[in-house]
């Protein structure tokens, strides 16, 4: 016998019914078995209230999953409010109505769709109209205080740890050579190689003062490190021992025999704002939560321990060698030719203006050789040269056609996209008329049809999202001032790229707009270049080391220069060099004194 509440209306029981289950963890899930029985016997008071079995829909994606991190996505609560916002929906059962949502926003934003649809929220003991005003209120009431109990579960567990790390009884993550006893606490692992392994690393690191030179030490003697395998607890193996393990073991203060909790944060108010978007963060000593030294025997002293880090420091200032506004060009595009990963970029000398090109990976990681260096200054200037001779008119004419032939499959795209658009719509149109025309007794067929109609509509919906954004995509067509800008660029950029207004990261930006990348492979005498555009087109360039002393001057300028100085002054011979866009060796306009040096250099005598 059906018991239908004045509250259940006629049109909301022509709707379907919804039971949402959840519980918030696997362990809930396995070992209290009578809550998931209860939310599942809700399909019996939805029969009371006058759906039937066919009317009903149960959701229990979400068990075992928490509806407090606004990290996870619930797949079934989405499916719920997906169905509720297209108004197929006549209730939501759960066993406690807070259940449905845990966050603020969330729940919220449910009863305003709810409202919306007409859709009423019940559990065991009340059903409530989003519509009326009361309801809504203790429906607000409930998500408040739901929230605020869980805050407060929260702060009290976190309370209780810190409490009990004060005392320094919490058990907290050790890193090799330490275990855990029940009765002791933290003590040394009794693998007598472990301790020396460890042992080993810290006197090293005594003797050397640097990391790598730890690293090359255990490489060069063939030793290898332990590590547990997948967290503090597991498996022990053994394996070579990179710069990231010493430096990791070097920072942590746990080596000195000190109890440190909260060297890590997951809360966003104790981060860095530049770290936000990081689940977790490494915190400065000053905002650890708990240290306590001299609490168990360490490695080493809380005065080596302090020494090591003013050691480390140092070394971190002395290896800021990465700028992203030096001068170097080819800096994020050059590419090794030997191993091919990404070159390195190293600034030194005077105001830091020396380029360098390195592949150091294994280096950092495994301390051991350079696999090639070379300097940068003179690859830069050939690439750059490269990039303004492609730039060329008959290279402008091929860009605009390349432009035009984008043009016309532009458009051929958005007329598919087009008949794409209106082959949906008239499959949701065909769905529509087959439901309507179908008998409301064979309750079978029309919700067989039903259903695919709402997946023609769900289709539509996404493809209409998807045109949409295609649609926003600008249309690729050049005006005739902007084709005729373009061939004067031809001329205007050698000028543009050598002014002193031209900033690097301008440079940059240009050679990246055309290039995808350079690989650099250091022979004896030379560096090969072979320069990849994003045409994947590949231009090789051959740029020999630099000699000692003088920088190197194109062969070109010096026989032009010869041949000037039987005729003109030096300031004619560098007005003449600067209309025909020729540079010095360090890419700068010649002028009566530069002119002059090159004559003193190369014995260039005037009459």
């Amino acid at each position: 016998m059906k018991l239908t509440s004045k509250l259940v209306e006629q049109e909301q029981i022509q709707r379907r019914a919804y039971i949402y289950i959840r519980q918030s963890t696997l362990a809930q899930v396995h070992e209290h078995q009578e809550s998931t029985k209860r939310q599942y016997e809700l399909r019996k008071r939805a029969n009371q209230l006058g759906w039937s079995d066919e009317e009903i829909v149960v959701i229990d994606e979400d068990l075992g999953q928490s509806a407090s991190d606004a990290q996870e996505t619930r797949h079934g609560f989405e499916k719920l409010f997906s169905a509720l916002a297209l108004d197929q929906v006549g209730a939501i059962f759960s066993v406690e109505v807070s259940r449905l949502a845990r966050q603020d926003s969330e729940w919220h934003r449910l009863i305003e769709v709810a409202a919306l649809s007409g859709t009423l929220l019940i559990d065991e003991q009340q059903i409530y109209d989003p519509r009326l005003s009361d309801d809504r209120l203790m429906l607000g009431i409930k998500g408040l205080l739901s929230s605020s109990e869980l805050r407060q579960m929260s702060l009290r567990l976190w309370e209780n740890r810190l409490r009990k790390a004060q005392r320094g009884e919490l058990r907290i993550n050790l890193p090799i050579g330490f275990l855990f006893d029940a009765t002791e606490g933290v003590m040394q692992d009794a693998n007598a190689q472990i301790q020396a392994s460890v042992q080993l690393l810290f006197e090293r690191f005594r003797l050397e003062g640097t990391i790598n030179g730890v690293v090359r030490y255990f490489h060069e003697q063939h030793l290898q490190f332990p590590k547990h395998e997948k967290g503090w607890e597991g498996r022990l193996l053994w394996g070579a021992l990179s710069c990231q393990r010493v430096s990791a073991i070097l920072h942590n203060p746990i080596y000195a025999g000190a109890y440190v909790f909260g060297r890590k944060t997951k809360r966003a108010a104790l981060k860095p704002v530049e770290k936000r978007h990081q689940k977790t963060v490494d915190l400065p000593p000053e905002s650890w939560e708990v240290t306590l030294w001299d609490a168990f025997a360490g490695y080493i002293s809380q005065a080596d321990y302090a020494k090591n880090q003013t050691l480390l420091l140092k070394h971190h200032g002395h290896n800021r060698n990465q700028r992203s506004d030096g001068s170097a060009l080819l800096s994020g595009l050059a590419l090794c030719g030997i191993c091919g990963r990404r070159l390195q970029v190293r600034y030194s000398g005077r105001d830091a203006k020396q380029v360098t090109y390195l592949c150091n990976h294994l280096q950092r990681r495994y301390a051991k050789a350079v696999c090639q260096q070379m300097p940068g200054k003179q690859i830069d200037l050939r690439v750059a040269e490269a990039v303004l001779c492609a730039l060329t008119s008959a290279q402008i004419e091929l860009a605009l056609a390349v432009v035009e032939a984008l043009e016309q499959q532009q458009a051929a795209l958005r007329l598919q996209w087009q008949h794409r658009l209106q082959s949906a719509q008239y499959a949701v149109r065909q769905a529509e008329r087959r439901y309507e025309n179908v008998d409301p007794q064979n309750r079978l067929v029309a919700l067989t049809l039903e259903t695919r109609w709402n997946l023609a509509l769900q289709e539509l919906s996404q493809l209409e999202a998807d045109c949409s954004l295609q649609m926003q995509q600008p249309a690729l067509r050049l005006d005739s001032q902007q084709t005729a800008r373009l061939h004067e660029l031809v001329h205007d950029l050698p000028q543009l790229w050598h002014a002193d207004s031209t900033t690097w990261q301008q440079r940059k930006a240009l050679l990246q707009f055309l290039i995808a990348d350079v690989t650099l492979t250091q022979n004896e005498t030379d560096v090969l270049v072979a320069i990849r555009w994003h045409t994947n087109t590949v231009s090789e360039l051959v740029v020999p080391f630099p000699q000692r002393g003088a920088p190197i001057l194109d062969a070109q300028i010096l026989k032009l220069i010869r041949d000037l100085a039987h005729s003109q002054s030096d300031h004619d011979i560098a007005n003449e060099l600067n209309q025909r866009n020729l540079f010095t060796a360090q890419g700068k306009p010649f002028n009566a004194a530069r002119v002059a040096g090159v004559r003193r250099r190369f014995q260039i005598s005037q009459p």
